[in-house]
């Protein structure tokens, strides 16, 4: 029990506080101390008699059984970190991203920022339990009394604060104040008071005097001495290391969460000195022996029956269900069962977090998913932790739901494996592995006959014997049955394109740019004109789009006139001067533009280089070529418009990859 005046823990039915001397008075017939201020008459005091039967539970064929007082005092403890622990969490979250904004010109606010966290918890534990008194009719206990018993009984959070303290100040050089840091901490008088760290002015009885909950100016003057530019840069750098060397706020939430159990403990006891509480007899101290025991131990048997008797001692040390966990399955629902009866939402949670970390989380960073079989293994792990998932669901609501997360992020991960998984190293997608299976199996022998179509212009005639040959093999999965398909139509098409136009150029369609008719012959190359052409490399059905002639003379002083003939097809863009036996034949695919400036005409290229064709015009006649000009460089950008958008320049089609030439016309890619 605790002393009404001090506050401090004392043995049950002292007469007087060895602290203080305060004299402590019971009820007839009963242990509680009640204050001399307000003593009795205040409250009936009913003795609770111990329900039967008690509580039972198996682990491994270990029966353990606890007395049923102890169903109670559960079910409060759990509500009161049900209460807290959200508060603390929000808090905690508060802190990371106010240290994560901090920069070096406020750097040193993380001091405060860490107290004022220390502090709004502190409150927030003290005015819980006196409110939870208030409530329960114990009015002979002040707020005071409660922030006394906190700072006396929940050290967690102060040694959290020393370590931080203490390292800061070594990195400030603030010789004393660390000086008077590690006094305190000597003394044990580094006590938090619950709304005030004292390390720097040791609040020693502040709890009496009334001065809880000020907060004390614990970073006045931090850095000031610090007048050189480069000094307070390598000073700010060290204090943002020490800062991220460590998820300080979370080191202080799990040390406030420990703070928090210890409040629940002297609440519970406060309520059982006045009759409102049986608290079980538990033996937290041989718990941890056991369990250190058992850490020690080699034989699994052994360690289980130690882990066993931990938890059987002191039901509420999550650490011995963990290593239990690890010995029999983390997802055993005669330890989860037990585990949910005794600990709270926030620690299931972490259980569950706890569990995909430890028992998967390794084997999956070990897969790689660079190749099929390791794919197959993420999903068979995926599988593994949803059926994980499915057991622990049905143990509780709290498990449910602190799965739910978790089921979600698998399942999501799940259907992003199996995607990959049905999707070819080549990018083609299928329904199922077996269907993928079987294209991977005959993909290597379809390119024996396809690949060569695809990377050089093959004959019509060796195309036709490839194709009659894979047909022969009578492939069976559906991307290559569907490739098959259209190179079919493709070779089909060009022996219809080839059918059409004849190789002759005497054959070929001219038509003018003017021509309202496309079909109506305007005019045809002359013979010497073809005969420059004949070792041109051209497929069956070029087609003629615009024909000019130009009047030049053959040199600088000749008086007489030559013809230039300048043509543009879906294929060439051409110059041919037979006077001259000159010829200048680009394909259009190579082009950029056509530019004439005075009597040059350039023919300007996709490489960046140029070709330069020199006109001698005649002063009697200039023909203007403008037109022919502008004719030809809007049919390149409307080529290369089309190109851009996988269509074939000629026809408009779309162009299927790989294809040496358009399924829709024949044109040779």
């Amino acid at each position: 029990m605790f002393c009404w005046n001090c506050g401090i823990k004392i043995p049950d039915k002292s007469k007087f506080c060895m602290n203080c001397g305060a004299k402590i008075e019971y009820e007839s017939g009963d242990n509680s101390p009640i204050e001399e201020t307000a003593r009795p008459n205040q409250m009936e005091l009913t003795p609770i008699q111990e329900p039967q039967p008690p509580v039972q539970f198996t682990i491994h064929g270990i029966k353990l059984e606890f007395p049923s007082s102890i169903q109670e005092y559960t079910r409060r403890r759990k509500d009161f970190a049900d209460t807290i622990e959200p508060f603390i969490h929000q808090q905690k979250e508060e802190v990371s991203n106010s240290l994560s904004s901090l920069a070096s010109d406020n750097i040193d606010k993380c001091i405060d920022i860490i107290t004022t966290f220390g502090i709004e918890v502190s409150n927030k534990l003290i005015d819980t339990v006196h409110q939870n008194l208030m409530h329960e009719k114990v009015y002979t206990i002040s707020r005071e009394q409660i922030a006394t018993l906190y700072s006396n009984a929940t050290q967690s959070f102060a040694k959290e604060y020393d370590s931080f303290y203490e390292q800061y100040l070594e990195i400030i050089g603030d010789a004393e104040q660390l000086k008077q840091a590690r006094e305190l901490k000597r003394a044990h008088r580094s006590y938090w008071q619950g709304g005030g760290f004292g390390i720097r002015n040791a609040l020693v009885g502040a709890a009496k005097a009334k001065v809880l909950n000020v907060g004390t100016d614990l970073v006045r003057g931090i850095g000031d001495a610090l007048t050189d530019a480069g000094d307070r840069n390598k000073a700010y750098k060290k204090k943002l290391a020490f800062l991220q060397s460590k998820d300080w706020s979370r080191s202080f939430e799990t040390a406030l969460l420990e703070d928090m159990y210890q409040m629940y403990d002297i609440y519970a006891t406060l309520l059982a000195d006045h009759g409102k509480l049986l608290i079980p007899n538990l033996e937290k101290s041989l718990s941890n022996t056991y369990f250190k025991n058992g850490k020690s131990s080699t034989q699994p048997e052994e360690q289980i029956a130690l882990f066993v008797k931990a938890v059987q001692c002191y039901p509420y040390a999550g650490g011995a269900y963990v290593a239990l966990g690890k010995i029999v399955g983390y997802t055993n629902i005669e330890i989860l069962s037990m585990y949910d009866y005794f600990l709270a939402f926030h620690q299931v949670r972490g259980y569950v977090k706890l569990l995909f970390s430890i028992q998967y989380f390794q084997q999956a960073k070990s897969i790689s998913e660079d190749s099929y079989e390791d794919l197959d293994k993420r999903i068979a792990l995926v599988d593994q932790q949803l059926s994980a998932i499915t057991d622990i669901r049905h143990i509780s609501k709290s498990f449910a739901e602190a799965c739910d997360p978790y089921e979600q992020a698998f399942r999501t991960t799940r259907e992003d494996l199996i995607n990959k998984r049905l999707t070819s190293d080549d990018g083609q997608h299928f329904q199922s592995i077996d269907d993928l299976n079987l294209y991977l199996k005959e993909r290597d022998q379809y390119k024996k006959y396809r690949q060569e179509t695809l990377t050089r212009i093959v004959p019509l005639e060796r195309q036709d014997e490839l194709l009659t040959q894979a047909e022969a093999c009578h492939f069976k999965n559906s991307i290559t049955c569907q490739d098959l398909a259209k190179w079919k139509d493709e070779l089909s098409n060009c022996h219809k394109a080839k059918d059409t136009y004849s190789r002759s150029f005497e054959h070929y369609f001219l038509r003018s740019c003017k021509g309202s008719d496309p079909s109506k012959v305007v005019a045809r190359l002359p013979l010497e004109v073809q005969k420059s052409l004949a070792n041109v490399p051209y497929i069956s059905i070029t087609q003629f789009t615009t024909i000019q002639v130009a009047k030049i003379r053959p040199g600088l002083l000749s008086f007489s006139e030559i013809e230039a003939w300048l043509f543009a097809s879906d294929f060439y863009v051409g110059v041919i001067i037979p006077n001259r036996s000159e010829a200048h034949i680009i394909r259009a695919r190579d082009l950029t533009q056509i530019q004439l400036q005075q009597d040059v005409l350039t023919f300007y290229k996709n490489d960046s280089s140029r070709e330069d064709i020199k006109f001698l015009f005649s002063s009697e006649s200039n023909p203007n070529l403008s037109n022919w000009i502008n004719v030809v460089n809007g049919m390149l950008r409307f080529a290369r418009n089309r190109i851009s958008k996988n269509l074939c320049p000629v026809c408009g089609q779309p162009l299927f990859e790989g294809a040496a030439f358009c399924g829709g016309c024949g044109y040779k890619l």
